[in-house]
């Protein structure tokens, strides 16, 4: 762990989360919001907060009129409405094998990346996207200088040092 932080000696394996962690220290908040007066010390902290700002509620719940601002929300919402179900799904009264395996709908793609406006349906598939807008390749070889992007490149990676082809 070759960075240490100079004020309390906490040890980092990247000179990059020694600056993040050296924030806590300073008080340093960078990231500041347009619309009020509070400040963040991490980007993806502002852009969370700025949801909070949004008005705009365009998917609407066709049983009650409530309005949601993203279809997942919608979609959680929607299952209060669901009456006469048990809470496996299937109607009351119907034996548990006679509702065929149902496909899963897919998952709204509302985790939307600021950088380029790509967006997702989970959010650590967002915070996975980020790295190849700042380059951070976190996951570094304990035998030689490389890093990767993600583990299981690094995985894949580990095997060249035990003869192995990937």
């Amino acid at each position: 762990r070759p960075h240490t932080c100079p004020q309390c000696g906490k040890q980092f394996v990247w000179g990059s989360h020694l600056a993040r962690h050296q924030q806590t220290h300073t008080g340093e908040r960078p990231y500041s919001c347009l619309k009020c007066e509070k400040s963040f010390g991490r980007r993806h902290h502002l852009i969370r907060h700025q949801k909070t700002h949004l008005h705009d509620k365009p998917s609407k719940c066709s049983e009650c009129g409530k309005n949601f601002r993203c279809n997942s929300h919608l979609a959680s919402h929607q299952r209060v409405h669901a009456e006469g179900k048990s809470c496996k799904g299937q109607e009351v009264g119907e034996s548990p094998g006679a509702r065929k395996r149902q496909r899963a709908p897919p998952v709204p793609k509302c985790h939307v990346c600021t950088e380029c406006g790509k967006s997702f349906g989970r959010r650590h598939h967002l915070v996975r996207h980020w790295l190849t807008h700042t380059g951070e390749k976190p996951f570094q070889c304990p035998r030689c200088e490389k890093s990767f992007g993600r583990k299981h490149h690094l995985d894949r990676h580990l095997l060249t040092h035990q003869g192995q082809s990937p």
